[in-house]
């Protein structure tokens, strides 16, 4: 069990960076189904030199690799464009909110 933060990303423990992001609302799941986004978002170094880098398609291949690692049952026919889906909608929530420069935590 992972203790303390993650990166918003890829789910890494102690991620040394945090994204500015201003709060959203996002649909996600089935119609009407939302979510929202309220804090600033944090990231690994390796998910940072992606974001930097604004290598939105590896940043996004990342992530999907980090939550089938995760979650063995995500490939599964209907399951894995679900989850792409959701993550490519999620960054681009981040990349159209996203409110300054990265900082160290």
């Amino acid at each position: 069990m992972i203790s303390g933060p993650i990166c918003d990303f890829c789910s890494s423990s102690d991620p040394p960076w945090l994204y500015p992001c201003r709060t959203f609302r996002i649909t996600i799941g089935l119609p009407g189904e939302r979510g929202e986004s309220r804090d600033d978002w944090t990231a690994c170094d390796e998910c940072a030199r992606l974001i930097e880098a604004d290598d939105r398609k590896a940043l996004s291949a990342r992530a999907l690799a980090a939550q089938v690692a995760r979650h063995p049952l995500l490939p599964q026919p209907g399951v894995y464009g679900d989850a792409r889906s959701l993550i490519d909608t999620l960054h681009r929530a981040f990349w159209e909110h996203r409110d300054g420069p990265r900082r160290r935590i």
